[in-house]
């Protein structure tokens, strides 16, 4: 178990990191305001990809272990074919509401569709313990990913350098998750007929889901769409650089978290309060201390590396840094709360907040400057925070833990 573990440390690490740095790359090669539009393009993607895929990663997890095998394979059949229906809905949604190119957009479509398929089978391995194939599913699709946006950058293809990476990406990660996944489970998937009853009880299973995953896109996605409308795709260049430098101790909190959840569990199976405790402190006061140091690292790498041009994006760093460390504690507190069966309030209180602060945005942007913006973010971050540290407290109180007695410790 300690070797999948660091396996997947390992994988998870470096499918995070290489992509940080080839976009740190990438930022150094255009222009701030071509940045912005090149970042407001994965924008688009995450959110097509949050709807088509439909939350298939989380209900692949639970079904795996759920229901009979035939059973699985028939939900994730009517899955998929729920996420056809899905991309041909949206596609003239987009058309409509969005100024992308045509072609680029059946591109972004095509590639989540494959990307939906490459998610269901990397959830597979990780519920059937197949680790070493998990890891090379995800590392070849980001790896690939990464090559090709250098290749098309250097082509002159400029901001659709990564819509051109990601469709190849995507084919060849689910060319070999099919190789992986076997003749004798594909088969099992796609030669069940499609029936309404089964596509209610998928309907049903990823809705559970989505309030939370449209939250977290609100936070961030639905930001910088309404600064790139209203402030402009340069501005958005300078706040995608200073977050993408603020995200590493997000980058590290996703690999760890890996590690705590296991054990955070266990404190919680055990009653083992007091460890649980520990735990939760030290690890949420070290990523804090991180958050903090992480704008002194990032000025000399703005100056060293991308210099003048990027110098604005030095002034929102500290915010967007104290922003991510009240976001890092959350992730790793919310882990108390999903163990105790509270994650429908999670979702709510995520999704609630995160769509109140888009709305502040939308309303107020043309009378408050980036930093306004940041402050409104960083705002709903306390609110968020606070009920999450007030529920994690009410599960300690209820257990009769004395909050005293560790403060004299």
């Amino acid at each position: 178990m300690f070797n999948n573990i660091v396996k997947y440390l390992i994988g998870e690490g470096l499918a995070k990191v290489i992509p940080f740095l080839m976009t740190l790359y990438v930022a150094k090669f255009l222009a701030p305001k071509e940045y912005g539009q090149y970042s407001l393009i994965i924008t688009y993607f995450e959110i097509i990809f949050i709807i088509t895929s439909f939350n298939i990663q989380a209900t692949t997890r639970i079904d795996y272990f759920k229901l009979r095998r035939a059973n699985f394979f028939r939900l994730k059949n009517s899955h998929f074919f729920l996420s056809v229906l899905l991309t041909l809905c949206i596609f003239p949604l987009l058309m409509l509401f969005t100024s992308i190119d045509v072609l680029i957009l059946v591109f972004l479509l095509v590639s989540t569709l494959l990307r939906t398929f490459s998610t269901f089978a990397l959830a597979f391995f990780q519920c059937s313990k197949r680790v070493g194939q998990y890891i090379l599913c995800n590392l070849i699709y980001v790896i690939s990913l990464c090559s090709f946006i250098y290749v098309f950058l250097h082509l002159g293809m400029s901001v659709n350098s990564w819509v051109f990476a990601v469709l190849i990406a995507s084919i060849m990660q689910c060319a070999i998750s099919i190789y992986f996944l076997g003749v004798n489970n594909l088969r099992q998937i796609f030669i069940n007929k499609i029936s309404l009853k089964v596509l209610k009880v998928v309907l049903g299973a990823g809705l559970v889901f989505m309030p939370q995953a449209l939250g977290w896109w609100l936070k961030s996605g639905a930001e910088r769409i309404i600064i790139s409308d209203s402030l402009g795709d340069e501005i958005l260049g300078y706040y995608s650089l200073a977050f993408q430098f603020s995200s590493v101790v997000l980058i590290a909190t996703t690999a760890i978290n890996l590690v705590l959840v296991p054990e955070i569990n266990k404190c919680l199976v055990d009653k083992s309060f007091e460890k649980l405790f520990k735990i939760l402190s030290v690890s949420s006061i070290i990523f804090v201390i991180c958050s903090m140091l992480l704008p002194y690292i990032s000025n000399m790498i703005i100056d060293n590396y991308f210099g003048l041009e990027y110098s604005v994006s030095k002034d929102y760093l500290f915010l967007l840094s104290f922003s991510v460390a009240l976001q890092s504690v959350m992730m790793i507190l919310i882990n108390v709360l999903y163990f105790e069966g509270e994650s429908t309030l999670v979702a709510k209180t995520i999704f609630v907040s995160f769509s109140i602060q888009t709305c502040i945005l939308y309303l107020f942007v043309d009378h408050v400057d980036i930093t306004g913006v940041i402050y409104i973010s960083v705002f709903s971050n306390v609110v968020v925070l606070s009920i999450i540290v007030s529920r994690v407290f009410f599960i300690f109180k209820n257990n009769s833990f004395n909050f005293n007695r560790m403060r004299v410790q």
